[in-house]
């Protein structure tokens, strides 16, 4: 009897037991519970007070989103990507946005052109000096004239580095924008001589005119704008074809060279083919080529 009366006592113990952690989470999960829902409700009243006391007396109240729950949250649909206008798309929607690009080898072969006018207008006059190589009217021709005087006294092999170190003593170099206020200039032969002074295309202009008066034919002479990889700098030059070789006249040197003693000359310009920009575009920005002088810019003396 002592042994049933004992599992009976253990038996009631044991579902007590039960009872009292049953009822010990349950009371947890409800006290929780009640806490994060007073915490909601109290954040919530909260968020209103601040939004509501947000207004300074005489001043205009700011548009203050309103305090979004979580479920608020999940319910709203997920916000559109902003759309990319591409620039292609821009322009063409907007048809009065136009851009006119104006090739450099046009501005240099506008240049060209010019002084080639005002070149072959003195010699469409037989009476004018640089056809007799007689004394000029304008003393801007004299020294010049006494230069190709000496020349044509000699063969005509003879008469190119006779050309190129009495042109190199003839002018003075001086930095385009130090001589005209521009970046680059190509001067007539009147301007140089004028100014006695110029850079590297003025020599090479001046030599070119300088050979043509003398008999040798213009489509065998360019003047060729080149990039030296040497100084990392543009430079100008006169190149000739005669008797089946091709000489070089640069103001750098009073000799003749050949294309091979210059193999880092690499041309980025001629006045008998235009701009070559494939070799150009391997080197930098054509700085030497920029702020041309086209008409009107200048006016001839």
């Amino acid at each position: 009897m002592n042994t049933t009366l004992a599992r009976g006592a253990a038996k009631r113990g044991a579902t007590g037991a039960e009872g009292t952690v049953g009822f010990s989470v349950s009371y947890r999960l409800i006290l929780a519970c009640s806490i994060w829902l007073v915490m909601g409700v109290l954040s919530l009243a909260y968020a209103k007070f601040e939004g509501g006391n947000n207004t300074v007396e005489g001043m205009p109240t700011l548009a203050v989103d309103e305090p979004v729950t979580w479920f608020e949250v999940l319910a709203q649909p997920p916000k559109a990507k902003p759309q990319r206008i591409h620039l292609t798309k821009l322009a063409s929607a907007n048809p009065a946005v136009t851009t006119k690009t104006v090739s450099k080898a046009d501005l240099l072969n506008s240049r060209w052109a010019q002084i080639n006018e005002k070149m072959e207008g003195y010699l469409a006059d037989p009476q004018h000096c640089l056809n007799t190589l007689g004394t000029c009217k304008d003393p801007v021709f004299n020294q010049w004239v006494g230069l190709m005087k000496s020349a044509e006294k000699l063969r005509k092999a003879r008469r190119l580095p006779v050309i190129n170190r009495g042109i190199n003593a003839t002018l003075s170099y001086t930095l385009d924008r130090q001589n005209w206020g521009v970046t680059d200039y190509w001067a007539s032969p009147e301007e140089a001589l004028t100014r006695r002074r110029g850079d590297c295309e003025d020599y090479a202009i001046l030599k070119y005119w300088s050979l043509a008066l003398l008999g040798f034919d213009r489509d065998d002479m360019e003047v060729v704008a080149v990039f030296d990889q040497r100084t990392k700098q543009y430079h100008a030059i006169l190149r000739i074809k005669q008797a089946g070789a091709t000489y070089i006249l640069d103001n750098r040197t009073a000799r003749i060279r050949l294309p091979q003693d210059l193999p880092f000359y690499k041309t980025v310009f001629t006045t008998s083919e235009g701009a070559d920009f494939t070799v150009a575009s391997n080197f930098r920005t054509l700085s030497s080529l920029v702020d041309i002088a086209t008409s009107g810019s200048k006016q001839d003396n």
